[in-house]
């Protein structure tokens, strides 16, 4: 979980934006990198929440 939330945090640095790191919204991304491994949704809500 660690290394996944490091991983947002340097995207958005590169990126020049702050993370958005709300509860439900890592809950959300975890589940779908969990159970999902690298599928189109779980790249789409990984950008959804940079967007947010």
């Amino acid at each position: 979980m660690k290394l996944f939330l490091n991983a947002i945090r340097i995207v958005a640095i590169e990126r020049k934006s702050k993370a958005n790191l709300k509860t439900e919204i890592v809950q959300e991304l975890y589940y779908s990198f969990r159970y999902r491994d690298l599928s189109k949704e779980a790249i789409m809500n990984l950008a959804e929440s940079l967007i947010y």
